[in-house]
């Protein structure tokens, strides 16, 4: 009996900081054919590189399946191929062109004292985009309530629009499409709770800040 542990499956991909700074190409682009495995990119913008002609033409592969309009990350081959996943996020890429980290670093001890001291309130909560929200780009959620970690709250469900934060590559982060959990450092402004933190709040545990607020 064969008792040779599996190897495990490489990525089908490189790490993304990889993948940027190998690129060739990298475009914000929209599908506008299909011939055979290869197809036809009409570039919206570009990120990385050129692109003479006008158009890109792309390989479809195993590894690949299917191709829709968005970021792609293209080596230098003709057709090119796929660096990086097709359903990448562009503030994700952009980042890593800035040579930012990717995804936003979880905050230090400091980082989280300074947030807490000026947060009227700390809740740890399960959120989803509130209604009308555009996908990939939500700057408004409705937080379940679990966990208050300060401050004081009425009800099990309160309404969530992220606060204005400072200028980077990328753009602010976006709350994602999909419900997720994470700490949430709200302030009470005129429009309700704003999110004062600038990093995403899934970025931020739980544990980490209870740890902090216990400690005086």
């Amino acid at each position: 009996m064969d008792t040779t542990p599996p190897v495990a499956a490489a990525p089908p991909f490189p790490v993304l900081a990889d993948a940027v700074r190998q690129a060739d190409l990298i475009i914000v682009g929209r599908v506008s054919g299909t011939h055979d495995q290869v197809v036809e990119v009409q570039p919206v913008e570009l990120l990385k590189g050129t692109a003479p002609g006008g158009k890109v033409e792309v390989l479809l592969d195993a590894t690949v399946g299917d191709l829709s309009d968005g970021v792609l990350v293209l080596d230098g081959s003709t057709p090119r191929h796929l660096l990086a996943d097709p359903g990448v996020a562009r503030r994700e890429v952009e980042r890593s062109l800035a040579g930012l980290p990717v995804p936003d670093p979880a905050p230090e001890e400091a980082q989280i004292r300074t947030l807490a001291e000026a947060a009227d309130l700390v809740v740890y909560g399960r959120s989803r985009p509130a209604p009308g929200e555009p996908r990939g780009a939500a700057a408004k959620v409705q937080v379940e309530v679990i966990a208050t970690l300060k401050g004081v709250v009425s009800g099990t469900e309160i309404d969530v629009a992220r606060g204005a934060l400072a200028p980077q590559p990328g753009g602010p982060w976006a709350f994602p499409d999909d419900p997720y959990s994470g700490v949430f450092f709200l302030a009470q402004d005129d429009s309700g709770w704003v999110t004062i933190s600038p990093m995403p709040p899934a970025r931020i545990e739980r544990r980490s800040v209870a740890r902090v607020l216990e400690t005086p």
